[in-house]
C-alpha cells in the first residue's frame, strides 16, 4: 500500500515558524555584535598613561605689523610651505593718518546730515500726528452715529412705555428689580454722549 502524499506546508505558516523561532535568535545575534562592535570602537580603559613629545617652531615677522587671516587652529599640524596667516606691516603712523581722515569725512558727513534727518524727522512727526487726528475724527464720526442710533432707540422705548405697552420694571423679590429696555437705552444714549464729548475734546486739542 502506498503512503499518502506529503500535504503541503503554507508559505504564511513558514513565515510564522520562521519568525517564531529563527527570528528572534538572528536578532539577538545582531544586537550582541552590533554592541561589541560599539565596545571596541568607541569605549576604552578609564587610564591611560603616555609620553607626548611635542614639536615647536617659533614664528616670526622681519617687520611689525598686525596680524590678520589666522588659518589654523589650535594644535593643527602644518606642512613645510603652509601660509599660516598675513601680516600688514603697514607704517602705524600713515594707519593713523588715514584713520583721521576717515573721522572727518565720518564728521563732516554728520555735520552734512543733521539738518536733513532734523527735517524729515520732523515731516514724520507731523505726519504721525496728522493721522493720529483723522483716526480721532474717525472714531468721533462713529461715535456721533452710535449716539443718534441710541437717541433714536431711546426715543423708540420711551414711546413704548408711555404707551404702557412695555411696563417699566418687573418685581422679582424684596429689592430686586430687572433692567428693563428703556433702563439699557438710556445708558447707552448717556455713554455715548460721554465718548462723543471726550473724542470732540481729543479732536480740538490735536
Amino acid at each position: 500500500m502506498n503512503p499518502p502524499p506529503a500535504i503541503p506546508t503554507p508559505r504564511a505558516q513558514r513565515w510564522k515558524d520562521f519568525r517564531l523561532q529563527a527570528l528572534p535568535l538572528i536578532a539577538f545575534a545582531a544586537v550582541v555584535a552590533v554592541i561589541a562592535y560599539m565596545w571596541n570602537r568607541n569605549l576604552g580603559a578609564s587610564t591611560f598613561v603616555g609620553e607626548v613629545e611635542s614639536v615647536q617652531e617659533n614664528v616670526a615677522s622681519p617687520k611689525p605689523g598686525q596680524l590678520v587671516d589666522l588659518t589654523i587652529d589650535d594644535f593643527q599640524s602644518v606642512k613645510a610651505g603652509e601660509i599660516l596667516a598675513r601680516v600688514i606691516t603697514t607704517d602705524p603712523k600713515v594707519i593713523e593718518a588715514s584713520l583721521a581722515v576717515i573721522r572727518a569725512e565720518v564728521e563732516l558727513l554728520k555735520t552734512g546730515m543733521d539738518p536733513i534727518l532734523n527735517q524729515h524727522r520732523d515731516a514724520v512727526n507731523y505726519q504721525q500726528l496728522r493721522l493720529s487726528w483723522l483716526v480721532q475724527r474717525v472714531d468721533l464720526a462713529g461715535a456721533r452715529v452710535r449716539l443718534q442710533f441710541a437717541e433714536n432707540e431711546l426715543e423708540r422705548v420711551a414711546k413704548l412705555f408711555e404707551e404702557k405697552i412695555v411696563p417699566r420694571g418687573i418685581s422679582q423679590g424684596p429689592n430686586q428689580n430687572v433692567v428693563t429696555g428703556y433702563e439699557v437705552a438710556l445708558r447707552d444714549r448717556d455713554a455715548l454722549r460721554i465718548e462723543v464729548g471726550e473724542g470732540a475734546n481729543v479732536v480740538s486739542e490735536i
